[in-house]
């Protein structure tokens, strides 16, 4: 009886954001058609962060505005993390309304 067992890895956080980022469009030296992974070498490390290696400190910029305001940028010895940005608690209310005073 043969049986084919699969062993399915669970995806690390890191793994989902670079799924999310990698292939988005990124503007950089007035190239077309290019994507975050043509600039971005990822670093094979599990864990909430995603490390990277930008090809040119000129990335950082055009990363930032590429990604959004999802995720946060820091920079560190040689290496770029990019993690999930912090989701607010409060929601922001929308304009005030103000109701007169009526007479009775």
């Amino acid at each position: 009886m043969t049986q084919d067992n699969k062993v399915e890895t669970k995806k690390s956080e890191s793994d989902k954001i670079w799924e999310e980022i990698r292939r988005m469009p990124i503007s950089l030296f007035a190239l077309p058609s290019q994507t975050v992974e043509d600039h971005v070498e990822r670093v094979p490390v599990p864990g909430k962060e995603l490390l990277v290696k930008l090809t040119s400190s000129a990335v950082v910029a055009a990363l930032e505005e590429a990604i959004g305001k999802k995720y946060e940028i820091e920079q560190a010895e040689g290496y770029t993390i990019i993690r999930r940005a912090a989701v607010p608690l409060v929601e922001e209310e929308g304009p005030k309304q103000y109701v007169r005073n009526r007479r009775r």
